[in-house]
């Protein structure tokens, strides 16, 4: 660790990296660090700039400095590796005979940055008071500013730390399952990974879209995520932003698909990086979000091209409203799972999204029986046990049980059908239902055409 007495009224600087800073990493997989101001005190020769990797000298610089109006300018760019090792910047200013200190910053980081948003189970605090949700924290784990919602605050926070799981809307919190889900990949990728969480509890999808006449309005939701990421310097770097949120817009699923669409086409208006959005499809309880919603959301994979959809089906210890630890830990892996897949050529790629229905037909002469082909041909699926439960014909109809024929189930009726639709719809809690082969559960559906 550098230990420096700064002398600040030596220059100013214009661009210098703060402790625990996370910078981008580019398609080299390096992150640009400029070092630039201008020496105001007379003498100086040169800036030198010297850089620790692990606290070992590995990069030194130095840049003569002409003096013009009592201030002499200097701008220096190092380029660092996206790699599980730290960097410590010293800057100095030579007069000939010694070195004065003007600016120092520790533990320098370049990686990959994701965002995350909606409401509580977003910000997927420790609401059940574990204590577990750190127990993903690592060094190479960053974010920047707060999560508050007053604006004030929001700016005044311009520091970087060490992502938070288990409080919610402060200095550097990220959620238990962001936390989880940060550690898989920086596991995985050998990359340190930054994540910003701007969710807020108990909200609907109306509290997050963007002031389009002052996009950066910190007085709303939208604005304070987007000018954290930019005084971050990571807003043209978020790879995908992450998106659980709907249980507060209840069956308001017709206003939700407009609001979604303004949403959607914003973030990648101002996030330009962006390559994946992840929508977690909600689960039944609080809030009573409809089936239609959810099959709304089940949906938008095939209405926006960039649009992965994630299920929350099957997720341990859901109290009726969130999860304790474990539920969220299970979120975050089903999250890493597909962002592997898609950012770090992972070789997981079999039973990591969720079932997803493609469509349903009589399969016998009698219509006594449905069945229901899924959309991954090489997944594997499983019928637990009661979850003939989780269906509904309509108009009259019931299933007695299903049997798994590779990626497709065959639900058995009991007798001769005249239903038109069947849905799938999984309750607050916890039952038995649909999963794949790593415990993924489906995606619900809602009153899907019965061929």
């Amino acid at each position: 660790m550098l230990t420096l007495l700064l002398l600040a009224q030596s220059a100013s600087l214009t661009s210098f990296p703060k402790d625990l800073q996370l910078y981008p990493r580019d398609a080299a997989g390096f992150g640009a660090v400029e070092v630039a101001g201008s020496v105001d005190s007379p003498g100086y020769l040169s800036a030198d700039l010297y850089v620790y990797r692990d606290d070992v000298l590995w990069h030194s610089e130095s840049q003569p400095l002409t003096y013009s109006g009592g201030s002499a300018p200097f701008a220096m760019t190092v380029s660092i590796p996206a790699e599980l090792a730290e960097y410590d910047f010293a800057l100095y200013a030579f007069d000939g005979a010694s070195s004065d200190p003007l600016d120092a910053a520790q533990d320098v980081v370049a990686g990959d940055v994701y965002l995350v948003q909606g409401q509580s189970n977003a910000v997927a605090a420790d609401w059940a008071a574990e204590d577990l949700g750190n127990s993903s924290q690592r060094e190479w784990i960053r974010s920047y500013g707060t999560a508050s919602t007053t604006g004030s605050s929001v700016i005044n926070d311009t520091d970087w730390g060490l992502a938070e799981g288990e409080r919610s809307n402060q200095h550097c919190t990220i959620g238990q399952w962001g936390l989880r889900m940060a550690q898989l990949l920086v596991d995985k990728g050998q990359i340190p990974v930054c994540v910003l969480n701007g969710a807020v509890s108990g909200t609907p999808i109306t509290y997050h879209l963007r002031n389009d006449a002052d996009p950066m309005n910190v007085n709303t939701n939208y604005g304070r995520l987007l000018y954290r990421a930019a005084q971050a310097g990571v807003q043209g770097a978020a790879k995908a932003i992450l998106w659980y949120q709907g249980e507060s817009d209840g069956d308001r699923y017709e206003a939700y698909s407009i609001n979604f669409a303004d949403l959607y086409a914003d973030w990648l208006s101002d996030y330009s990086a962006v390559e994946k959005v992840y929508v977690f499809q909600i689960h039944n309880g609080c809030g009573a979000p409809s089936q239609r919603l959810r099959e709304l959301q089940r949906r938008f994979d095939d209405l926006y091209p960039r649009v992965d959809v994630l299920s929350t089906t099957e997720a341990p210890e859901h109290d009726g409203c969130h999860y304790r630890y474990s539920g969220y830990r299970e979120l975050g892996d089903r999250a890493a799972l597909v962002l592997g897949r898609d950012f770090y050529a992972s070789p997981v790629t079999k039973n990591i999204d969720a079932p997803n229905i493609d469509y349903a037909y009589y399969s016998t002469p009698q219509q006594d029986e449905i069945t229901l082909v899924f959309r991954d041909p090489d997944d594997t699926l499983i019928w637990e046990p009661g979850a003939e439960a989780r269906f509904t014909l309509r108009p009259v109809g019931s299933v007695l049980g299903g049997v798994v024929s590779g990626n497709s189930i065959v639900l058995d009726l009991g007798g001769p059908a005249t239903a038109t639709s069947i849905s799938y719809d999984y309750p607050a809690g916890e039952a038995a239902g649909i999963v794949n082969g790593r415990g993924i559960g489906a995606l619900t559906f809602y009153r899907a055409r019965i061929q």
